[in-house]
């Protein structure tokens, strides 16, 4: 029998399964997960910072400003999940955490700037949209207790509505034949797939893992 307290989520219980090993196997296990955490969140912050440079000489493009922004978000959303590596190395409140894991709600409205700034066809009332609702559930988020700021059901169904809406957008590209578009209709398939599958997994609808 395993007690867990849970003062701060909707969701009772353990969070994930629970692993038996040595000590030396689960240390291991933990690292190596760590390491990975690290190299793809170090990744992350590189790309922010090389894109935002690239606005910085060259202003008139805002596409780099967007995918530099967006890069930074999940960086610091990842910094907050997987192993949590600021709650080991900084004295950070729960609160604190959670504000930085719930920032994806900013990442779906700057996402979808980023799109429109690459295809002027993207509704300026979808774009609108993504905007007030990304920054109004994070705001909420902020002046909520924990509790009720973790029920991210409401959002996780627009960020799958408006990937559904950037994918038509990247296709309609794809269709007129628009400079790179089939690459990046490949490369959006695979980050909306994990973004399906995450929300999938944390709503405990699928028995995967966060990807």
């Amino acid at each position: 029998i395993i007690q867990a307290s849970n003062y701060y989520h909707y969701k009772s219980g353990l969070a994930d399964e629970v692993l038996l090993g040595t000590k030396e196997q689960i240390r291991d296990k933990r690292e190596a997960s760590l390491f990975l955490d690290i190299l793809v969140w170090g990744s992350l912050l590189i790309m922010a910072f090389y894109h935002l440079s690239i606005f910085f000489f060259r202003p008139q493009d805002l596409s780099p400003l967007y995918f530099g922004i967006f890069s930074l978000i999940i960086a610091l959303r990842m910094s907050a999940s997987g192993e949590a590596y600021l709650i080991e190395y900084f004295n950070l409140s729960y609160k604190v955490i959670y504000s930085l894991f719930l920032s994806y709600y900013l990442a779906v409205p700057v996402f979808c700037a980023f799109v429109a700034s690459l295809y002027n066809d993207f509704s300026k009332k979808v774009l609108k949209f993504s905007t007030i609702t990304g920054i109004g559930f994070y705001i909420f988020s902020l002046v909520s207790s924990t509790r009720t700021a973790s029920y991210t059901l409401p959002f996780e169904i627009i960020t799958i509505l408006v990937g559904l809406y950037c994918f038509y957008i990247i296709i309609e590209a794809v269709r007129k034949r628009k400079q790179s578009s089939l690459l990046f209709l490949t490369g959006f398939a695979v980050l909306f797939s994990f973004i399906f599958n995450d929300i999938l997994y944390s709503n405990r609808i699928i028995n995967t893992a966060y990807l």
